[in-house]
C-alpha cells in the first residue's frame, strides 16, 4: 500500500485547522447548493455546476 505525505509536510502553512476551515466552509457551500436546487427542474448536472462556481469564487 502506498503511504501519502500530509499537506502540511510539504507546505507548513497547509495546518490541519486552516485545512479544516476550508473543507468546512466549502461543505456548507455544497449543502447550500443542494437545498436550494431540489426542484423537479434540477439535476446533478444543475447542482454540480452551481456547486463549482460558488465553490471557485469562494476560494
Amino acid at each position: 500500500m502506498q503511504s501519502y505525505s500530509l499537506p502540511w509536510e510539504y507546505r507548513p502553512q497547509l495546518t490541519k485547522e486552516r485545512l479544516s476551515v476550508i473543507a468546512e466552509e466549502l461543505l456548507r457551500g455544497k449543502e447550500d447548493v443542494h437545498e436550494i436546487l431540489s426542484s423537479p427542474l434540477d439535476d446533478n448536472y444543475t447542482r454540480a455546476t452551481c456547486t463549482f462556481g460558488q465553490q471557485k469564487n469562494l476560494l
